[in-house]
């Protein structure tokens, strides 16, 4: 489908879960030329300023606290409502380099695609932050292997919670859903994401088959962006 492709092809460039899926009618080829275009504009813009911001990691984290390096199967992520707690501490979003450096230690490793990408192969995370602003729009968490240059190496091995429900790449959505508090997660894209919006943040999460995103898939990645 037009919404699996164009989803897909928007992960890869390193560009996070921000379109419409409303906007997108496989049905109709003018809107679906539109949505490209309107795609591969937001790729050059994001991949010029991205050009405009060659910064080594030495020089935008010297002056950065760093963590104690953290267990990967003792992080614990847990996301209530509106607010999202990583390691014991409260992080707000849209976040900053400093603030999870402070949490989990220097990433791995940086990848600069239309975002720049904060891995932590080890813990099985990573961060999209903007070029230009340096904020930390969304956060991920992967839970199953998904074929992208940037995808942490190791999966994540701590405890995740949804509303209370908890979420590993072996539970279903429906089961999530039955176990959480609150509002239940919706279809989007075509059944490869399911998200729920809340009052700062929304919380997506994909499924994959075969190490590509894919409807009724297992669950690869759970991932907040600020809204």
């Amino acid at each position: 489908m037009l919404a699996d492709e164009l989803a897909a092809d928007l992960r890869k460039e390193g560009i996070p879960f921000r379109i419409n899926p409303s906007a997108i009618d496989s049905s109709n080829s003018e809107t679906a030329r539109k949505i490209r275009a309107v795609s591969d504009a937001q790729k050059e813009t994001s991949l010029a300023k991205a050009r405009e911001k060659e910064v080594a990691l030495k020089e935008s984290t010297e002056d950065s606290a760093v963590a104690a390096p953290i267990t990967a199967s003792k992080l614990e992520i847990i996301v209530e409502g509106k607010e999202v707690t990583m390691a014991g501490r409260k992080v707000a979003m849209p976040s900053t380099r400093g603030a999870l450096i402070e949490l989990l230690g220097q990433p791995s490793r940086i990848v600069k695609k239309a975002s720049t990408l904060l891995v932590w192969d080890d813990l099985g995370f990573l961060a999209y932050e903007q070029p230009r602003s340096g904020r930390i729009i969304q956060l991920s968490v992967a839970l199953d292997t998904i074929a992208m240059e940037f995808w942490p190496k190791s999966l994540f091995k701590g405890r995740l919670t949804l509303d209370g429900a908890a979420v590993s790449a072996g539970t279903s959505i429906d089961a999530i859903n039955r176990a959480k508090k609150g509002t239940p997660l919706k279809s989007e894209f075509g059944g490869i994401s399911w998200k729920i919006p809340y009052e700062n943040i929304g919380v997506v999460i994909t499924t994959a088959n075969g190490n590509s995103f894919a409807k009724a898939g297992t669950i690869a990645e759970f991932l907040v962006s600020s809204e």
